[in-house]
């Protein structure tokens, strides 16, 4: 999958389609960052481990399936110390599938700049993009600007007003972030009420509740959302009604004037435990009136049709009645959302999933792979037909399964597509075997290394193979009777300098050596022929006489010796089966060893 730019890290987020019914445009999809979150439990906090601090919060981004187009995302809260975040991300073409999973990426990278274009805090204008234009009212319920106030995350702006500073009090451990406890006594939370202005023949409402008290059997009378068309006897109301019996059910209530009042769908969940979060969706349109818990479906009404009417005196308010003084709610309550149009079923229960953060998958840490570095050393282990390269991958570029070898060719600036050999792969020296090489040849040579990002190379060195004088011989071996003293004298000298003597090396010392004893010696030694063996000893008195001069021959070229040592072998009378031998005999004349 492609890579987003130069970001050092990401995982991928995997949105499973098992609770979604159909697909769904512009969903927000909720993220939550953790020691253990989304459906495997999983260990996500290597992210707070690069960003370091609530500061780099931002530098951060969020994909599509294709790894670079990125999405919009909201950050309700990021705490660094307790590795602990709650983002929002959605874009108006992310679309989440019912047919397969819809795979999205998170990218974190403590070294880049913040992701100001793409992510924003509540409140922001790039958090605003998060939310369709449906929702007129996205309330996450932490404080706002003051104990006093709420945020609205969307772009309408329709921030919460509280009854007082902490009345309702903030808690930083709601259902989702931080979320507000009303205290069942005396605490509201209204907002504007210009959103719900004229007929609204569609609408959703949805929030979580944890009641402080076990409510059953009519033993509370609450509101948990209501406004009211001030004097017209037209309101909504979704709560606990009357206290009598029976009324221990969620109802949604949408009155149409004075004496009409319906119970337009009531909850069948009966009881409502102390402690335990529930998710209320009610919605309505032309088709009807339902309520949702828990993202499940259960009941319905008839749809009246003229609910609504102008701007009133009176506001929406969260906790209590439309004037806040009355049938107050005692828990908690979160992520409280209006939206003006009925939301589908599958979009209902995917959001419950969602909400519970059950919808999610995370997969484990990816870093990004740069090309490795690597760096060539000089050949070593030069022989006629093999050498050995040395290469060090000083940088495999975060792909430990970097390969590594050398490549060579006898012109300039090899690639792998000359030839080339291999060594194991990863960071490190290394040695790689050269073979098949020509003897007196000149090489170039790069060490290089290939991983997932491209293959690089290392500085090109050079070297040449050695002189097989052995195979001169062998190969140019010509048979000759007729031999001049002066010649063989010559070669032999100059055969010397090709072996690469050096001057100290090239001493003589026959003075005490009985020529006849030594002629016995090359013949049973080396078993040359006798007449051979006489030859070569009365021409090597003659050279001896011309070591004086060798200096001037240890400028040849590598061409040069090569032409010197098959005329000292064109000079000379031997088999072809002592042609391996002159290597030895000369070392032995010279008194340098085998």
């Amino acid at each position: 999958m492609a890579w987003l730019g130069t970001w050092a890290h990401r995982r991928k987020v995997t949105v499973s389609n098992t609770n979604i019914d159909s697909n769904l445009t512009h969903f927000p999809l909720l993220l939550t960052l953790g020691t253990s979150v989304g459906t495997g439990n999983t260990d996500v906090s290597s992210i707070f481990d690069e960003l370091t601090s609530d500061g780099n919060r931002k530098k951060i981004a969020f994909t599509k399936t294709d790894g670079t187009t990125q999405l919009y995302a909201e950050i309700e809260k990021w705490v660094d110390a307790n590795e602990y975040a709650v983002i929002w991300i959605s874009k108006s073409d992310l679309v989440l599938a019912s047919g397969a999973t819809t795979d999205i990426y998170m990218y974190y990278d403590s070294t880049e700049g913040d992701n100001n274009t793409y992510i924003g805090d509540t409140n922001s204008v790039v958090a605003e993009s998060v939310w369709d234009s449906n929702y007129k009212m996205v309330q996450h319920l932490a404080d706002g600007a003051s104990t006093s106030a709420t945020y609205d995350s969307t772009s309408n702006d329709n921030d919460g007003t509280k009854r007082g500073a902490a009345e309702p009090a903030v808690i930083t451990s709601g259902k989702i972030g931080n979320a507000q406890d009303f205290d069942g006594i005396n605490d509201y939370l209204k907002t504007p009420e210009s959103f719900m202005d004229g007929v609204i023949a569609a609408a959703s409402v949805s929030f979580w509740f944890k009641p402080s008290i076990t409510i059953n059997s009519g033993n509370k009378v609450a509101e948990l959302f209501m406004h009211s068309v001030g004097g017209s006897g037209r309101y909504l109301t979704i709560g606990f009604h009357n206290g009598g019996s029976g009324d221990e059910h969620i109802e949604v209530t949408l009155r149409t004037g004075e004496g009409s009042e319906t119970r337009d769908c009531i909850s069948t969940t009966a009881t409502w435990t102390a402690g335990i979060y529930y998710h209320i969706t009610a919605a309505w349109d032309a088709s009807g009136t339902y309520i949702y818990v828990n993202g499940v479906s259960e009941d319905s009404g008839t749809y009246t049709s003229g609910w609504g009417g102008d701007t009133g005196s009176n506001t929406p308010h969260i906790g209590s009645t439309y004037n806040g003084g009355a049938e107050w709610f005692d828990g908690i309550i979160d992520e409280f959302r209006f939206s003006l149009t009925h939301r589908a079923a599958a979009w209902i229960k995917a959001n419950y999933y969602c909400q519970t953060d059950a919808l999610v998958a995370w997969s484990s840490e990816e870093s990004s792979v740069s090309a490795p570095t690597v760096t060539t050393q000089a050949v070593t282990n030069i022989a006629e037909e093999t050498a050995t390269g040395n290469g060090n991958i000083t940088d495999d570029g975060g792909d430990a399964g970097a390969t590594r070898g050398m490549c060579w060719d006898t012109s300039p600036t090899p690639t792998i597509a000359d030839d080339i050999a291999t060594n194991g792969t990863g960071e490190g020296a290394y040695t790689v075997a050269m073979t098949g090489l020509v003897a007196g040849t000149h090489y170039y040579v790069r060490a290089y290394s290939i991983n997932s990002a491209g293959t690089s190379y290392g500085s090109q060195v050079e070297f040449d193979t050695a002189i097989s004088h052995t195979k001169i011989l062998t190969e140019t071996l010509s048979i000759s009777e007729s031999i001049t003293r002066s010649d063989f004298s010559k070669t032999l000298t100059e055969f010397m300098l090709v072996s690469e003597l050096s001057a100290s090396q090239t001493e003589f010392k026959f003075a005490s050596i009985d020529s006849l004893a030594f002629t016995e010696s090359l013949v049973n030694t080396f078993g040359l022929k006798r007449t051979e063996a006489l030859a070569f000893v009365e021409s090597l008195s003659e050279s001896v006489e011309r070591t004086a001069s060798l200096s001037d021959i240890f400028t040849l070229t590598e061409s040069q010796k090569v032409q010197v040592s098959k005329k000292f072998i064109e000079t000379m009378t031997i088999s072809e089966g002592h042609a391996y031998e002159m290597p030895t005999v000369i070392r032995y004349i010279l008194h340098i060893g085998p």
